[in-house]
């Protein structure tokens, strides 16, 4: 990741990467470094370690970690941010969906439940009361269709352990969107794919 120094003098910072759980609990150091920081530039750092035994995220087991940075300048801490991920393997054999090395049958809904035109998805805790019924009712996936889903619901069904199971993620359910826009749908899917737990894309365009 970069770092900047945006003033005009040299800064000393000390820098630290941690893998922590939900309640703060550390799991993993990646490293700390001490860099010298040069008035208005910018360096690159990189960290990595081995980890052998992660907790996977699985359905029903939404096993999640934070990354944590911190810079901290004569003692203090100046600067924190953190990022949730998970760590999940998925893929296809024939008719068959695997998850995390296990056969798996994904039941749910078929309804456009989460689709971004839908007004529910401007309240979250109907939002996280339907989710919950749908583990009480032993779904193990819910079908999501169209992209510009709100960022809290994606984040809501990875903390429930249901595996998003696309079927289509444009927003122009009748046609070709402009080529500018496929392409920040194109983008957006990827970015959903890297950061949620989306397990089969079906379709592009519907």
């Amino acid at each position: 990741f970069d770092i900047r120094n945006e003033t005009d003098d040299t800064k000393a910072i000390d820098l630290s990467v941690d893998i922590i759980k939900p309640d703060g609990k550390m799991i993993k150091n990646l490293g700390d470094k001490k860099l010298s920081l040069k008035e208005k530039t910018t360096v690159k750092e990189k960290f990595a370690s081995a980890w052998d035994d992660p907790e996977l995220w699985d359905v029903g087991k939404p096993n999640l970690y934070f990354i944590r940075f911190r810079i901290s300048e004569n003692g203090r801490l100046a600067y924190e941010r953190q990022e949730r991920f998970g760590f999940r393997e998925f893929w296809i054999d024939g008719p068959f969906f695997y998850l995390n090395g296990k056969r798996i049958t994904f039941r749910g809904d078929w309804v456009h439940l989460f689709w971004s035109g839908c007004p529910a998805e401007m309240y979250p805790e109907y939002m996280r009361l339907v989710i919950k019924h749908m583990k009480d009712l032993n779904f193990q996936g819910t079908r999501f269709s169209a992209a510009d889903s709100p960022e809290w619901l994606l984040d809501m069904l990875d903390e429930a352990g249901l595996p998003i199971i696309a079927t289509g993620i444009t927003p122009n359910y009748y046609g070709l969107p402009h080529p500018k826009r496929m392409n920040e749908i194109l983008e957006q899917t990827r970015e959903w794919i890297r950061r949620h737990n989306f397990v089969n894309i079906g379709a592009l365009l519907i």
